[in-house]
């Protein structure tokens, strides 16, 4: 029952006593991606509304190809009133990507944040503003004025883990997903994050 650790201060002591009793304080809670995992819900209906955000608490583990971490519909680029957040953005580089858009598909792209790494990803966006703004551990990291078309949000499913359930995997740890059909606030946002933050310990 010891339990030695290297540091400058106490930790919270773990008992393992078996495969199935254990302690689960300090422990985050996560959802586990690699090459076939991913969920979908039903369709979801932002119809009466141009704005979203969306936060996610995400470690990613992989750099090597582009992955999707959620996705509303079965392909955002083709399907208007669509979004997907993407960590990374392309095989080969270290960028997450926020994009959607009414009749036209627009992104932000952020600099380099090489795997594996753990962060908050915040998104924010106006259609009809043509707005998009992309944050990382609570700072601005990425925004758009772009027109981004005409229309509202769809009434589409929301992929979590792979475009489509099929495509695109995510490989890595998923602490939360949180896509509210608005605009949040400053003070709104900045809440949301340090509640993901809470999850997550990116920052």
């Amino acid at each position: 029952g010891a339990d030695l650790r290297t540091g400058s201060s106490a930790g919270t002591y773990q008992r393992i006593a078996a495969a199935t009793d254990y302690a689960t304080a300090g422990f985050l809670p996560y959802l586990y991606f690699v090459t076939d995992d991913s969920f979908g819900t039903n369709s979801i209906d932002f119809t009466a509304t141009d704005k979203m955000s969306v936060c996610a608490g995400v470690t990613k583990l992989s750099d090597a190809a582009s992955a999707m971490v959620a996705e509303l519909s079965a392909n955002a680029v083709l399907n208007a009133g669509a979004f997907n957040i993407q960590a990374p953005a392309t095989g080969g580089n270290a960028e997450y990507r926020y994009g959607g858009g009414g009749t036209i598909f627009r992104t932000v792209l952020t600099s380099s944040y090489a795997a594996p790494i753990t962060n908050v990803l915040a998104a924010t966006q106006d259609i009809v503003g043509d707005a998009m703004n992309l944050r990382v551990n609570g700072v601005s990291v990425g925004t758009s004025a772009l027109d981004q078309g005409t229309g509202n949000f769809g009434n589409y499913p929301l992929f979590i883990g792979r475009r489509n359930n099929s495509s695109t995997p995510f490989n890595g740890n998923l602490y939360g997903l949180i896509v509210c059909g608005k605009m949040l606030s400053a003070s709104e946002l900045s809440a949301t994050e340090s509640w993901m933050n809470s999850r997550t310990g990116a920052y």
